[in-house]
């Protein structure tokens, strides 16, 4: 075992073969000659240089009775500079290095070591109707080791209360945040993504990264926090009738088959998307899009134009719509500009 190696000490080496031995071995080594060696069980074998060029052989061997070297220089006594310095050199090569300076400025920068943390933090997100429409809600959850409780901790006891040492402050603060958008502490579990206004987005994505688990609530199956923010605009399509569709799409592309889509706040800075099967995607708008999207938005997402208007609608809307920005970034949209056609046509006599 090597440990042996580590474990000795100077008072041993003294004790042993002297203090003189001592003060030769550590000068020999400080002097900056080549030492190679390995251990082996309780045998510490070396090849040790001298400023002649030559190398000697030493061994250290460590047992109950205590150390014992041999070398091949012309003392061959036991304790000879040679195989002290071998000695000194490994195990000044086990003991850790020694903290300079920086490091230890650096590591007092640093908070204490805490208690050690059990539980996690959660926020659930519902689909509620309030004040007679749909909102995306969120409350704190907590999670211990029978499982997830909802509803226990309220948004007035993180204000009020100082986290328990099982809880993560990182992850109690990041929802201290979202409490703070807000006038007023709630007297309720329930605060809206509507209400927190359009600086929910970055504390929601920090909490997620410390750890707050986003979950998902009655009639939900998962929560997810989109990474890029989206925009929203309209997209003319042609239909193969000769109609013409007028549907909200944008960086995020058309609404989910049998989902919806909710707008949060007023104006809008958010997306909430709920596709089949419960699956919730939250999205930080760009930038607030033109009232005139909020209904379709929220209702039924496109117009419908028949085929017998769509030269109408190309003419005297459609310019209109690209002025007021409801196209955005939309290709459909240069695609669908009106063509003027001018027909000339040659009758007989002078006039054309």
């Amino acid at each position: 075992m090597e440990n042996w190696v580590s474990e000795v000490t100077d008072e041993a080496i003294k004790m042993h073969w002297g203090v003189p031995a001592l003060a030769r071995g550590r000068s020999y080594l400080t002097s900056g000659h080549t030492i190679e060696y390995e251990i082996v069980g309780d045998d510490l074998i070396a090849r040790v240089g001298s400023s002649t060029g030559r190398f000697y052989d030493a061994r250290v061997h460590n047992d109950p009775s205590g150390l014992e070297s041999k070398c091949t220089c012309v003392t061959r006594r036991s304790g000879c500079k040679h195989a002290v310095a071998a000695l000194l050199a490994a195990r000044d090569a086990m003991a850790p290095a020694p903290m300079r300076a920086w490091e230890t400025q650096v590591l007092s920068l640093l908070p204490p070591t805490g208690p050690e943390v059990t539980g996690v933090i959660g926020l659930e997100f519902a689909i509620r109707k309030l004040e007679g429409e749909e909102s995306i809600a969120l409350r704190p959850a907590t999670r211990r080791s029978q499982g997830w409780i909802r509803g226990k901790l309220s948004w007035a006891d993180l204000e009020t209360t100082a986290p328990e040492s099982r809880w993560d402050p990182a992850q109690w603060n990041a929802l201290r945040q979202l409490l703070h958008l807000l006038p007023e502490v709630p007297s309720g579990t329930w605060i809206t993504l509507r209400d927190l206004g359009p600086l929910v987005w970055p504390i929601l994505r920090h909490a997620e990264a410390v750890g707050v688990v986003l979950l998902p609530g009655d009639g939900l199956r998962n929560v997810d926090l989109a990474r890029k923010k989206a925009q929203l605009w309209l997209k003319v399509a042609e239909e193969p009738s000769g109609a013409v569709r007028l549907v909200v799409t944008g960086s995020v592309g058309e609404g989910p088959i049998g989902g919806r889509r909710l707008l949060i706040g007023r104006p809008a800075h958010g997306i909430g998307e709920l596709a089949p099967g419960g699956l919730l995607r939250l999205y930080q708008l760009e930038e607030p899009p033109p009232e005139g999207l909020w209904v379709l938005v929220s209702g039924q997402g496109s117009i419908d134009i028949p085929a017998e208007d769509a030269d109408r609608f190309r003419l005297l809307y459609l310019p209109v719509l690209s002025r007021n920005g409801l196209l955005g970034h939309a290709p459909a949209s240069e695609a669908a500009r009106p063509n003027l056609r001018l027909h000339i046509r040659h009758d007989a006599g002078p006039a054309i």
